[in-house]
């Protein structure tokens, strides 16, 4: 009997080398559950970017409003320099003919010469 059983177990055993695994869509579950655990984690990545980003952009705001606080300051000083620019200040319009060389807009632009 003894010799029964290990002939039975070696053919067995060439069988089972070879065969199928025993659910066919094995495979095709790995590939689902590696995809949606890389859809998952790219989700959680965008979040924190989106979060990141945020978070940027509110540390910004006050650096924006203080920006905008100067330039609005600057062009009142830079129209205030070309009224007097206007109204024959030597200093002044030496000070806007450079602004002007450098490519900056100053208040009044200069009219050209009446012929």
């Amino acid at each position: 009997m003894s010799e029964t059983s290990e002939n039975q177990e070696v053919e067995e055993s060439p069988s089972e080398i070879g065969a199928p695994p025993a659910n066919g869509h094995t495979a095709l579950t790995l590939v689902v559950f590696s995809w949606c655990a890389w859809m998952v984690f790219q989700t959680v990545q965008l979040v924190r970017d989106r979060v990141h980003l945020t978070e940027l952009k509110s540390s910004q705001e006050t650096t924006l409003q203080e920006a905008s606080k100067i330039k609005s300051q600057i062009e009142a000083i830079s129209a205030d320099t070309a009224k007097l620019a206007a109204d024959g200040n030597p200093g002044a319009q030496r000070i806007v003919a450079e602004l002007r060389k450098r490519g900056f807009k100053v208040g009044i632009e200069p009219k050209p010469p009446a012929k």
